[in-house]
């Protein structure tokens, strides 16, 4: 469900903070949704399990998830933030998939996009 590209500058914990994020605001991480055990996520990522604790706490502390011990963490909820609606999200999606398409005819590598991606999402 998460992956780590360890070739972009984005810090390794932010990647899977925003992807976290992101599912939870596109619906594919509902309400009450459980995620994997910080050691096996840790695992299946290649990541320390300092890193994955830490994401976790910060959305934890931003009202994202929930954190019970012995019962694991889950989605809270009620996050924080409408979730996208499903017509915005399919929009998003068609445009990324245009932008992609004319990325690979220019012949741009994947690195390349994303560098270009981050680069302007910082402006």
């Amino acid at each position: 469900m998460f992956h780590i590209n360890r070739a972009s500058s984005t810090p390794l914990h932010v990647q899977l903070e925003e992807q976290i994020h992101f599912g939870i605001h596109s619906g594919q991480l509902a309400p009450g949704t459980r995620l994997p055990p910080v050691r096996a996520l840790a695992g299946q990522l290649s990541l320390n399990t300092n890193t994955v604790v830490r994401v976790y706490r910060d959305l934890q502390s931003s009202g994202y998830l929930v954190m019970e011990r012995g019962a694991g963490t889950s989605v809270a909820p009620r996050p924080p933030g409408p979730p996208l609606d499903r017509a915005d999200l399919k929009k998003i999606r068609c445009k990324t998939k245009r932008l992609v398409r004319l990325c690979q005819d220019a012949g741009m590598t994947l690195g390349e996009l994303t560098q270009l991606t981050e680069g302007v999402w910082r402006e």
